[in-house]
Parts: structure tokens; sequence; C-alpha cells
């Protein structure tokens, strides 16, 4: 029976043989700095990195070109995301405008916007008031990432019940800004959802105390287009191999988040194609975003070496 402390041991031993199948091989050249900055300014360069959008698509392109002149069979996985190109998103109250952040999947207001009052959402039980309003509700200061998190659920499903107009996610954290939530590609509501951060979350309170009304738009295109994991094999008959992934999509540039692993991932790839005697499997997912569905994808997919077979997964 497969227990933890089996998998970790297994994973060890297979990481002691990879080691010393590699032990005395030089890395330097395939982790310089100079080839680390060159590629993370390439990546930065593709600009916004949405999942199937022009700069992810761009930057697959680009890692696949990396693979091909490494040897690497390669082949584009083929998903399909929601995606969401803003015309104009945004709350205003009176003359003051309130920037706001559209809460993927995407649910779009009729043209010219919501116009309603201003309510907070009652999430305890409580009957409330939010029946076709703009209600918004603080979620407690945390580290958002994902709106599948208990406390995010517990608001979209109050918001649900009591048939709000639209929705205002107070994404409150660390930073005070408005976080775009990791969301599964099948979740959405029928009602349009912001997150705004603390500060713009202060001057919400303050106007539905004083039963102000608001307008609240997100206006676009949205829908659904064809996405891609970038998957590329070395194979060398080794019958043991060595398995290297990484996200590539996010909601923004994702140098941050991203940029780091993809440098790492192009240097092992590099390294690994020179040095190590293990068939190779490096795999860049795309809608890591939309709760990993590229990786998802992958995993249930027959590209995948089988466990008996990988000495060793590495994830960045």
């Amino acid at each position: 029976m497969a227990t933890r402390r089996n998998v970790i041991l297994g994973a060890g031993i297979g990481a002691m043989s990879l080691e010393d199948a590699m032990a005395g091989q030089d890395a330097g050249e395939a982790f310089s700095i100079g080839q680390v900055q060159d590629d993370l300014k390439r990546y930065d360069g593709f600009g916004l990195k949405a999942a199937g959008g022009q700069g992810d698509n761009a930057s697959g392109a680009w890692l696949e070109g990396e693979l091909q002149a490494l040897g690497f069979a390669v082949r584009r996985q083929a998903i399909e995301v929601p995606y969401f190109e803003a015309r104009k998103v945004g709350l205003e109250l009176g003359d003051r405008a309130i920037a706001a952040l559209a809460q993927a999947p995407v649910t779009l207001t009729q043209p010219g916007g919501l116009s309603a009052p201003l309510v907070r959402l009652e999430t305890d039980g409580r009957p409330g008031a939010a029946s076709g309003a703009i209600a918004f509700a603080r979620l407690p200061y945390g580290r958002w990432s994902t709106r599948h998190s208990g406390p995010v659920r517990r608001v979209l499903a109050a918001a649900a019940v009591q048939r709000v107009g639209a929705l205002v996610l107070v994404t409150d954290g660390p930073t005070g800004d408005a976080l775009a939530l990791n969301a599964a590609p099948t979740a959405g509501e029928p009602f349009p959802i912001l997150a705004v951060g603390t500060r713009e979350g202060d001057q919400l309170a303050a106007a539905a105390a004083r039963g102000e009304r608001a307008v609240l738009r997100v206006e676009g295109v949205s829908g659904r287009r064809p996405a891609f994991n970038l998957v590329g094999a070395l194979e060398r008959g080794a019958g043991r191999a060595l398995v290297v992934s990484t996200p590539r999509s996010g909601w923004f540039g994702c140098m941050g988040e991203r940029g780091g692993g993809i440098a790492a991932w192009l240097g092992l790839a590099r390294w690994a194609s020179r040095a190590c005697p293990l068939d190779l499997t490096f795999v860049a997912t795309s809608g890591h975003e939309y709760e990993n569905h590229g990786g998802a994808v992958f995993l249930r997919s027959a590209l995948v070496p089988g466990p008996d077979v990988t000495a060793l997964w590495v994830h960045l």
C-alpha cells in the first residue's frame, strides 16, 4: 500500500539517483547570470500573460523554439479557457471613479452599466436588502488567491440567495490593492463581480452608509478561446524519466509569479539535454489562473510518463 513515508522515500531515492547521474556535470553556462537575465527580459517583453492571449501565446512559441533547438520533440496540447477583453470596468459614485478589477470568469453588465443602490451584503443569514442592488462584502484580512476559498464561497452563495444586481469584493490583504482571484474555468455567476482594494472598500462603506447609489460597469468582450500547453520530450531509451513542469500564464505580466520558474525551467532544459541520461519531459502549462486548468489537462493525458518510469518530477 502506498503510504506518505513510502512516497517520500521513493522521491528521495529517485532524486539521489538523478544526482549521481549528473555528478560532475557543469551547469554554470545554462544558469549564468547573463543567461537568466536574458530569459527574464524576454519573458517580460511579451507583456500580459492571460491564458490564450497574445503574450501567453508568444511566450509559448518562444519556449517551443528553445526546446526545439535543444533537440526536443515538441507539441502543443490544446486547452480552452475563458477570456475577457475590457473596454470599461469600474464603479462611479457621483463624480468619483472607483478603480476595480473584473473577476473571472466575467459576467458583463448591459451597455451603460448597472445603476443601483449601494448596500453592504449580509453573509450571516440575516435578511438583507441586496436584491437588485450593487452589494459589497469585505473579505477578512488575508493573502487572497482563489475565489474557491471558504470565505469567498460563502459571500458568493449569500449574493446568489439575495439576488444581487452585482457584487463587489473588497480583497483586504497585505498590499491593500484589488486582487484578481484564480477561478475554475467552469465557475461563474449570473451577476457581475468586481474586486477592489482596502481603500476603495472604505469609500464604498461610507457611501453605503449615506444611502448613495452607484453605477457599476463591466463592459467588453468575454467568452472562451483556445490556449495550449507546451510539451517537449527527449527520448533516449533510458526507461526512466525526468519531468520538469512550470506554469506560463497568469492575470497580468507575471514576472514576479512566473518569471523565475520560466528561467529555471529553461536552464534545466539546457542542462539536462546535455548532461542527463534520462528521458526528458518538459511542460509549460497555460490556464494556470483558472485553477491550474492546463496542468490538470496535462495530468489526465497520455503525454505524462507513468509513475513507474518517473525518476523525479520537478515542478517550478
